[in-house]
């Protein structure tokens, strides 16, 4: 697990005076932070032999290794610092944005189905992070105050599934060892109304996840869904979505409690009253009416807005049986 400062744009290494990265995390050459050269920093000597400085002196000729000008690499001169610092605070901004809008949309849902919420005791908060590890670590910052399970959609992964941690959440990941996951299912360490387990035996996919939550209030178990609606990444099968390849062969019991929650990438009059055209819906709507599902978004509520609110629509979407 690694914390996403780690990798934040304004970072800068002292080992190679590159952004993006810490020290700890680097796997580059050793960059000199005054001239340059390969070697580390605090190796720096000058080259001229009677001098008896050991690091800066009046002999040496600075040089940046980002932008090859006449400074030193983390000078506030430099083009490339300048550009790092940018990027940074525009992050720092589209985050801010992120989160009021998670909790604008939030607390709307929550207010309008307050007997769901209180019944269970469990706030569950979905989102596509749209690969971003900041996006990731805004979602755990707001569920550490709102929710308790946190499902999330196309995430920010590194090789072997290496993802972001949280000190308050369990990370409950699918089995899957060859092929990078795209949903990721959090649970709170702070709570004893409830357990999760992963159920592996009734899907076990990079782009669905199914766990069992146990409730101390019920006498039933809730089966929760976790599914990133995207077409099939393997060019041999067909180019179906997740919900008609996996989604759509998944029977459950009459008497089974289910949640799905997911970005479905679909598009329905269900849930926005402005879809003429359904896209992507056909074996969607025919499984939550088979398993006797309502929606739990409210009707024209976006729940999709692109980076600094260009666009929005209504895709990310959650459906509960009847009985939960």
């Amino acid at each position: 697990m690694i914390k996403y400062r780690d990798y934040w744009s304004s970072n800068q290494c002292q080992r190679c005076q590159t952004f993006k990265h810490l020290q700890n995390k680097c796997n580059k050459s050793s960059r000199c932070l005054f001239c340059k050269r390969n070697h580390l920093t605090w190796e720096h000597k000058c080259l001229l032999l009677t001098c008896r400085e050991q690091q800066s002196c009046n002999h040496m000729i600075s040089k940046c290794y980002n932008c090859q000008n006449a400074h030193f690499a983390n000078s506030i001169m430099c083009e490339t610092y300048q550009t790092a610092q940018s990027i940074s605070t525009q992050k720092d901004h589209l985050i801010k944005e992120i989160v009021m809008s998670i909790t604008s949309e939030n607390s709307q849902n929550i207010a309008n189905d307050k007997s769901f919420a209180n019944e269970l005791n469990i706030q569950i908060l979905q989102h596509n992070c749209a690969r971003s590890m900041q996006i990731m670590h805004a979602c755990m910052k707001f569920a550490k105050i709102r929710a308790n399970i946190v499902i999330l959609q196309e995430l920010w992964m590194r090789d072997e599934n290496i993802t972001i941690s949280h000190s308050s959440f369990i990370c409950i990941k699918s089995n899957i060892q060859k092929t990078q996951v795209k949903v990721l299912i959090f649970v709170t360490k702070n709570t004893r109304e409830f357990i999760c387990t992963s159920r592996s035996k009734i899907v076990n996919s990079e782009d669905i996840q199914a766990i069992m939550i146990v409730n101390n209030k019920i006498s039933d178990e809730i089966l929760l869904l976790n599914i990133y609606n995207e077409k099939a990444q393997n060019a041999k099968k067909k180019q179906l979505y997740t919900i008609e390849r996996k989604l759509a062969k998944i029977r459950l019991n009459n008497d089974q409690k289910v949640i799905i929650a997911k970005d479905f990438n679909a598009h329905h009059s269900w849930w926005n009253a402005k879809i003429a055209n359904f896209i992507r819906t056909k074996a969607l709507v025919n499984w939550v009416r088979m398993h006797d599902c309502n929606l739990i978004n409210t009707l024209n509520i976006n729940t999709y807005h692109s980076y600094f609110k260009r666009s929005s629509s209504v895709i990310n979407l959650a459906f509960a049986s009847r009985s939960v």
